[in-house]
């Protein structure tokens, strides 16, 4: 084993010998070298981790701009989007636009469950920032929920108890009334002539 090591590596050797004299006699030609030869250009592949890597920034900068963006501007951005939603991406922003609004948010929850649960490379290095927003947007959906069941049931205390007092001024109004009629009887009393006095008996009657 150790001599076909040596052996290769005596190959090796000898081919970068032979490469580097080729080398060197070509830059010693200068401008007789062969018209048609073109340098070679290796082309890199970018790795899904850094794609990834690039995805995440574009996300995170589009969600800053997009709270910056005008009512009318938002429906702009999410009517181009409705028709790519296919594309992680644009899901994913999509998602973001939708979460401006309270009514939109649990098709927007819809859109991100869509990329948490996905395989594919691009979904996947999207998904922690997916999972985040699906969790602020759960919890929003939540409060605003029980904000509008409180600010109901606010609003129905707020009616029985104006209902009520509405009663009750309505009883006060009947008392009144009747105080008022009371003091006029008592007034109509006052104002009759007085009743003459009982006769008082003779004794000599009583006999």
């Amino acid at each position: 084993m150790n001599v076909e090591r040596r052996r290769a590596a005596m190959l090796l050797a000898g081919v970068w010998a032979l490469s580097a004299c080729s080398l060197q006699r070509s830059a010693g030609r200068g401008g007789d070298a062969m018209p048609n030869a073109e340098p070679v250009v290796v082309v890199e592949q970018a790795s899904p981790l850094a794609a990834g890597d690039v995805n995440l920034r574009a996300i995170l900068a589009f969600y800053r701009n997009s709270r910056g963006m005008s009512a009318s501007r938002l429906e702009r951005e999410r009517d181009a989007l409705r028709g790519r939603v296919s594309d992680p991406l644009d899901a994913l922003r999509l998602a973001i636009l939708l979460g401006h609004r309270r009514s939109d948010l649990v098709r927007a929850l819809g859109l991100l469950d869509g990329i948490a649960r996905s395989d594919s490379p691009q979904a996947v290095a999207l998904q922690p920032l997916a999972r985040l927003l699906s969790d602020q947007y759960a919890e929003r959906l939540k409060l605003e929920t029980q904000t509008e069941k409180l600010g109901s049931s606010a609003r129905e205390a707020e009616l029985k108890a104006s209902e009520a007092g509405a009663e009750i001024d309505a009883l006060r109004e009947k008392a009144s009334a009747l105080q008022d009629k009371i003091d006029a009887l008592a007034e109509i009393e006052r104002s009759l002539p007085g009743r003459p006095a009982p006769p008082v008996p003779m004794r000599g009657n009583e006999q």
